[in-house]
């Protein structure tokens, strides 16, 4: 073979080699190139997506911890205004605790269940009477401080009657009867 066959042969298969690498990127390369651009897109996207949804979970989480932690408090609250027994002792507190603060006299003090007679056979849970008698000495306006101290304490009482027996001295002696409730 002469050395311009071999040139031409040479520079056929070079051109050959060229076309066939131009025709396999444009129809196989350039599509596959194009379809990588597509899923990183995608990629991109999907995983900002992701992100996002994470940090919703995240918020939802602290949320749901949160409320959580104020269903606990509201527990703790609602059974401080409606215990789950009478709690003689915490009300004995309280109500010597308020006499104290307004200055009048705690004379005696007696407690009485009393049977609840109304919404039997509902569905809700019944509350029962727990009823305090009080025996007090004291001023009048002492007295006042201490009923209104009495009805925005934190648990539910209500005074169903007093009497006032007056005194010379303005020392006069108070006789109350208080309800408050807890559930059984």
């Amino acid at each position: 073979m002469k050395g311009s066959s071999k040139r031409f042969i040479s520079l056929a298969l070079s051109l050959g080699l060229l076309f066939g690498s131009i025709i396999l990127f444009l129809f196989f390369l350039k599509p596959a190139y194009s379809r990588v651009n597509i899923l990183r897109s995608e990629y991109s996207a999907n995983k900002s997506t992701v992100t996002s949804q994470e940090e919703v979970v995240a918020k939802v989480k602290d949320v749901l911890s949160n409320y959580q932690d104020q269903l606990v408090n509201l527990e703790k609250n609602a059974l401080n205004i409606v215990p789950k027994n009478p709690e003689y002792e915490t009300f004995l507190y309280q109500i010597n605790a308020i006499s104290k603060i307004d200055g009048i006299l705690l004379a005696s003090l007696d407690f009485n269940l009393l049977p609840n007679k109304s919404a039997k056979g509902k569905d809700f849970t019944q509350n029962s009477i727990l009823q305090v008698k009080l025996q007090l000495k004291g001023q009048y306006d002492k007295f006042k401080a201490f009923i209104s101290h009495i009805e925005k304490n934190m648990r539910i009482v209500d005074v169903v009657s007093m009497n006032i027996i007056p005194d010379e001295k303005g020392n006069n002696s108070y006789s109350v009867v208080l309800n408050t409730y807890y559930t059984e």
